[in-house]
C-alpha cells in the first residue's frame, strides 16, 4: 500500500477523487483545517502539526485553496485570494520539504494563460497578464524550490471543471433549468473544460507516471465555445436556449470577476497528456453533460 497526502481534500476534486484511490492501493491522509483532517494545518499562520503519518508518503497532491469565484473581486477579496492561494502553496511545499516527499502534484488552472482570444495555448505558452496569471503564478513559483531540489514536481492546470455535485455546471445550468438560459455576451467565447471523472483519472495517470513534470493541461481535447456549451446544457436539460446574458450586464452584476470568468476566451490543449498515453472518458461536451446528469 502506498501513502498519499492531500490538501484540499474536502473540496470538489478532492471529494471526488477519493472514490478513485482504491483503500487497497492507497493510505489516504488527509490535510487540513477541519475535525476530519489526520494532520492539520494553518496556512495564514504558516503552520502544520508535525505527525508520524506524514513519515514515508509517496506523494503529496495540493488541491488546497480559496475558491477565486466564491465572491466578487473587491480589492480585499483579490487580496485575500492571492494572501490564501500562496499561503496554502508554501507550506504544502515545506511540509513535502520536510518530509522528504518527493512526488508532488499541484493545482493550478488555464488561469495562467489568461485572456488568448486569438491562439491555442499548450504547455509551452507563456503565462498571460491579469489576476488569474498572478494567482496561478504564485502558485508555481511556491514549489519551484523543490523542482530545483530534484524533488518531482507537476502543475495541473485544470479547466474549467464540470460536475453535477458543484463547481460551474449548475450555476451555469441553474438559467436553463429556468427556462431563461442563453448565450452570455456574443457567445463566441472559447470554453476550455473538463469532466470531472477526466480530472480524476488525470491525477491518477500523472501520478502514476512520474516522467510527466512540469506544466500539465487538465483539459478536454475538444474546447466549446460559449454557445455550444449553453446549447449542450439545454439540450441535455430539455430546455431552450433563448434569453442571452449580455456582455454589459455580465460586468454590471459580477465586475471584473464576470468579466474574467465568462467574457474571456483562452483556447487550451492537453498536449502533455494525450502524449503520454491518457484517454479521455468523456471527450466531448455531450458525452460528459449526459453521464453527469444520467
Amino acid at each position: 500500500m502506498k501513502k498519499i497526502v492531500i490538501s484540499g481534500a474536502n473540496g470538489l476534486v478532492g471529494k471526488h477523487l477519493q472514490r478513485y484511490l482504491s483503500p487497497a492501493e492507497w493510505e489516504i491522509i488527509m490535510v487540513g483545517r477541519g475535525e476530519s483532517a489526520d494532520v492539520c494545518w494553518s496556512p495564514d499562520e504558516d503552520i502544520f502539526q508535525e505527525s508520524e503519518q506524514l513519515k514515508n508518503a509517496d506523494a503529496f497532491i495540493h488541491l488546497a485553496g480559496e475558491n477565486i469565484a466564491s465572491k466578487r473581486w473587491g480589492k480585499s477579496q483579490k487580496e485575500y485570494i492571492i494572501h490564501n492561494r500562496n499561503a496554502c502553496a508554501n507550506l504544502a511545499a515545506k511540509i513535502c520539504d520536510k518530509y522528504n516527499i518527493k512526488n508532488v502534484l499541484v493545482a493550478s488552472a488555464i488561469g495562467y494563460y489568461g485572456h488568448r482570444p486569438r491562439e491555442v495555448c499548450t504547455e509551452q505558452s507563456k503565462i498571460g497578464k491579469g489576476f488569474t496569471c498572478d494567482v496561478c503564478g504564485e502558485i508555481e513559483a511556491a514549489f519551484m524550490p523543490l523542482s530545483q531540489k530534484g524533488f518531482r514536481t507537476a502543475f495541473m492546470r485544470f479547466g474549467v471543471v464540470l460536475s453535477s455535485e458543484g463547481g460551474a455546471l449548475p450555476k451555469m445550468a441553474l438559467p436553463f433549468k429556468l427556462f431563461g438560459g442563453g448565450p452570455v455576451g456574443d457567445g463566441i467565447q472559447v470554453v476550455s473544460w473538463v469532466d470531472i471523472n477526466d480530472v480524476c483519472l488525470a491525477i491518477l495517470h500523472i501520478l502514476k507516471n512520474i516522467k510527466i513534470t512540469g506544466a500539465v493541461n487538465v483539459v478536454s481535447p475538444e474546447p466549446v465555445t460559449n454557445e455550444t456549451l449553453g446549447k449542450s446544457i439545454a439540450q441535455q436539460l430539455k430546455r431552450p436556449y433563448w434569453f442571452p446574458f449580455p456582455a454589459f450586464a455580465v460586468k454590471l452584476l459580477l465586475g471584473e470577476m464576470g468579466k474574467t470568468l465568462l467574457l474571456e476566451s483562452c483556447e487550451v490543449k492537453p498536449d502533455k497528456l494525450i502524449k503520454s498515453g491518457f484517454h479521455f472518458s468523456y471527450p466531448s461536451i455531450k458525452s460528459s453533460l449526459k453521464n453527469l446528469y444520467k
